[in-house]
């Protein structure tokens, strides 16, 4: 709810807590879930050192929450001649790593309107210091007005709806609305812990609203990290020889990520004395051909020159044939040759040209058979010294599995045996938690129930597990008496490690819909719980509690809360402390 509220004027003793503040560290808190748009309770207002007169009436004080933005804002009673100052906390409510933090930049403007009309407009160019902007408007007019906060800045855009905002007719009047106000109902509870903003911004002090909640049982077990057995690997060689980087490539670093079946070594076997005889006997063969290879074109080439002598031979004699059958076919036409010279001409240039066609012939295939000889030698150069052992060719050895490089045996250049580990793969995507839960509870869960974890590395966060593999997959053990229900746990982040411990959260089946409060607001006071309500911006009381069902991150409350009130979330514990000795903590801040 939104209401204005007052209180006398009280002097400022900030100094003792912010030494505290100074002494207790580091608090564990969980930051306050948001809201929709709500008022804290009706509260009393702090007075501040710009001072307020004896027949000045005590200001007015709101606290608003939205999902983004509290408000604490303080302005005095409103009457014609006032010089009224708007003092507006801001503190950043939106979740991540700014929540609980004042407002640092930005423009706030206070538009104040009747029937619908904007009829005043009021702005703060940039905080006065971290989180407080103050407009300022010097009242003329009395009246009833509607009023909204206008805020732009980085880090949010809002548009906060105020009460409505009463200019008295005088001072007189206004006198009187404050006396009445204070007569009307409570204010501040006199057991009240006074808690400033700029103390709630060094420790980034955050709320949340009593809400109701769907809670289910939860039976809490011990759990363990384990991995499944196929997200771990060794890289092993197959036979003896030298290690060597993968082809293209270096050799792999530890940590580095790696995928299935990719190229990251290689094995260089080593030569046998069997290789070193065979290599030897290539070398006299090698020879022993290049000898005969040499002696072949040798008679080749004698021969093709006795079939070039005998070739121009018979060219010889085809023309000497040629020119004897002419001059005895011109005899014949005079008359003068005979017959049987004719005929001899005839053939003795036949067999001429049959003799020199065969020398052509034979030079051809002298000349092939050249050809080929050469082109063997060329084949046998080819061949190289093989008077050496060749290097067998390498192995490749390639990743098993996806992951990362966990371990590393070997360097390249180092003489590794047959099975022989050269390194390690770890697939940390994906691990299994392992939930021990005794015998004696096993009636209480379903057959496959869901679950939730926290780890002892992050207390303050939890995850969600599922449901669990079936059940044939558990195990038994006698010495504990326990059932270890096996879940899979979403690593990709590689937040855990195999063997961390971590307390899991299951599922019973029972569920109750209750007024809840998360747990991070509870603390301890001689054993029982106790939680810190918002009276206002800067006011809160200790309630006692008495709680119920626990469920995740929320326990029921059965007495001490209402809904729609809210609780400390983030920084209860020094609210404890201050509550141990309310007056020595101040009132009041200067502005």
């Amino acid at each position: 709810m939104n209401m204005h509220s007052a209180h006398p004027l009280r002097a400022t003793q900030a100094s003792l807590l912010l030494g505290l503040l100074l002494t207790c560290g580091t608090l564990a808190c969980t930051p306050a879930s948001t809201a929709s748009m709500a008022a804290a309770t009706q509260g009393a207002a702090d007075e501040h050192a710009h001072g307020n007169p004896d027949d000045e009436p005590a200001p007015l004080v709101v606290t608003l929450f939205t999902e983004e933005l509290e408000l604490f804002l303080e302005y005095p009673r409103l009457h014609p001649g006032v010089a009224a100052r708007f003092l507006a906390h801001f503190t950043l409510l939106a979740s991540g790593e700014n929540a609980g933090e004042p407002l640092r930049d930005g423009v706030v403007r206070l538009q104040l309107s009747q029937g619908g009309k904007l009829v005043q407009e009021i702005s703060a160019q940039a905080p006065t210091r971290d989180g407080l902007f103050i407009p300022e408007w010097t009242v003329e007019n009395p009246g009833e007005y509607a009023a909204q906060l206008i805020v732009e800045s980085e880090a949010v855009h809002a548009s906060i709806p105020l009460p409505p905002m009463l200019v008295h007719a005088n001072l007189a009047a206004a006198k009187a609305a404050a006396h009445e106000q204070e007569h009307a109902g409570p204010g501040v509870p006199d057991d009240a812990i006074q808690f400033l903003m700029e103390q709630q911004w060094s420790i980034g002090l955050l709320t949340a609203p009593i809400e109701r909640r769907v809670l289910r049982e939860e039976l809490r077990v011990n759990g363990q990290v384990e991995l499944p057995s196929d997200a771990y690997a060794e890289l092993n060689t197959p036979l003896a020889g030298i290690l060597m980087a993968p082809a293209g490539g270096n050799f792999p670093q530890l940590g580095e990520s790696v995928v299935a079946g990719q190229e990251l070594a290689r094995i260089q076997p080593p030569m046998t004395l069997g290789d070193h005889a065979q290599a030897l006997g290539n070398r006299v063969a090698k020879e022993s051909l290049a000898m005969e290879l040499a002696l072949r074109d040798y008679d080749l080439r004698t021969k093709r020159r006795e079939l070039m002598q005998q070739t121009v031979q018979g060219k010889t004699t085809l023309s000497f044939a040629n020119k004897s059958l002419q001059r005895i076919t011109s005899l014949r036409e005079k008359s003068l040759g005979t017959v049987e010279q004719l005929e001899s001409a005839q053939r003795d240039r036949e067999l001429a040209v049959s003799q020199l066609l065969g020398f052509e012939a034979q030079q051809e295939a002298y000349t092939e058979a050249q050809a080929t000889l050469k082109k063997l030698g060329q084949g046998l150069q080819a061949l190289g010294d093989l008077g050496e052992p060749s290097t067998p060719a390498s192995l490749s050895l390639r990743a098993p599995i996806t992951g990362i490089i966990q371990h590393i045996d070997r360097v390249p250049g180092e003489a590794i045996g047959e099975q022989e580990t050269v390194l390690e793969i770890l697939d940390l995507n994906r691990v299994w938690v392992a939930a021990h839960v005794s015998e004696f509870d096993l009636s209480k869960l379903s057959s496959l129930p869901v679950a939730r974890v926290k780890f002892e590395s992050n207390s303050q966060a939890s995850y969600d597990l599922g449901k669990p593999l079936p059940r044939r997959v558990s195990n038994f053990d006698p010495r504990s008496r326990t059932l270890a229900l096996t879940y899979e746990f979403d690593n990709r982040d590689a937040q855990v490690r195999a063997a961390m411990q971590a307390d899991v959260f299951i599922e019973t089946g029972s569920a109750i819909e209750a007024a809840s409060v998360p747990v991070a607001a509870i603390v301890k006071e001689d054993g029982r719980p106790i939680a810190f309500v918002v009276v206002n911006g800067e006011a809160f009381q200790k309630r006692q509690l008495k709680l119920g069902l626990r469920s995740g991150e929320y326990v029921q409350v059965l007495e001490g809360l209402r809904s729609g009130e809210r609780v400390v979330t983030k920084g209860a514990y020094l609210l404890k402390l201050a509550s141990a000795d309310p007056a020595a903590f101040g009132h009041g801040h200067a502005h």
